[in-house]
């Protein structure tokens, strides 16, 4: 006697059928049903005890050193951090070199940074002429604009006349960055200048504000003569001479539109 391959029940030797499942003895058993490739699928795996997978080892943290660059995969996940950015660096130092440079230097800043302060005395500037064109958007937008342009062309052209006529070896960023500096002063006298023009009711040449509302460009002009000839140590002597003589042309301008002004009325009779 010998087992059904597939119900395990008892049958001839020679039986080819199984009298109780009818399952052919020469075929695989069925599972489920079906046949699968020959293979008995009823057959139990033997167990297996469960092993925990090992842990993995984190890389020691990188140790930068300074003046290099850590190697590529050098910071372990989550934080892929990067040594700082040339502009987050400077943007720490930047209200140091505010504070620093207030009549001047030459330490580099970032354009943008140094920039900021130039941007807004134009702005300022606009908005101490906005009376004379009753506040008109076009018109203050379009002052606005030119006045941004002759800014921002002085301290290029200071660079071309160390360069190419004075022989010097700088970089137009340094150039720049010098020239923004001196905004630290224009700045207030700006911001002074459109306080003046917005409190006064009548403007005509013999005010104080027609002599005050130029002054503004005049020492933007005069930090671009001070970049040119400015050097280590001496740019905040140089600066301060500017801006005594800027002073004088301000109130001998104003003295001069006084006289002129009463000059006409008297001849005009008025």
């Amino acid at each position: 006697m010998k087992n059904c391959i597939n119900c395990n029940a008892e049958i001839a030797d020679n039986a080819v059928f199984c009298p109780k499942c009818g399952h052919d003895q020469r075929l695989a058993p069925e599972v489920a049903g079906q046949e699968v490739g020959g293979y008995a699928q009823n057959q139990q795996q033997p167990y297996q005890a469960y092993q925990a997978p090992a842990p993995q080892q984190q890389a020691a943290p990188y140790q930068s050193q300074p003046g290099t660059y850590p190697p590529q995969g050098a910071y372990p996940p989550p934080y892929q951090q990067g040594p700082p950015s040339q502009l987050a660096i400077y943007g720490k130092r930047y209200f140091g070199w505010l504070l620093s440079g207030i009549l001047g230097t030459k330490e580099p800043m970032h354009l943008l940074f140094a920039a900021i302060v130039p941007f807004l005395t134009t702005l300022i500037y606009t908005l101490s002429n906005a009376p004379f064109y009753a506040w008109h958007a076009g018109g203050f937008f379009l002052v606005w604009f030119f006045a941004i342009v002759f800014v921002a062309a002085i301290p290029v052209l200071a660079w071309a006349l160390k360069t190419f006529l004075l022989k010097e070896s700088v970089k137009i960023t340094n150039v720049i960055s010098e020239y923004c500096s001196y905004f630290n002063i224009i700045l207030p006298f700006s911001l002074f200048a459109m306080i003046f023009a917005l409190a006064i009711r009548g403007i005509s040449p013999a005010n104080f504000f027609y002599a005050l509302y130029q002054g503004t460009l005049l020492f933007s002009l005069l930090a671009g003569v001070a970049t040119i000839f400015s050097k280590p140590g001496k740019e905040k002597n140089n600066w301060l001479s500017l801006l005594a003589m800027g002073f004088l042309f301000i109130l001998f301008t104003f003295i001069l539109n006084t006289i002129g002004y009463a000059a006409l009325r008297w001849a005009l009779g008025w």
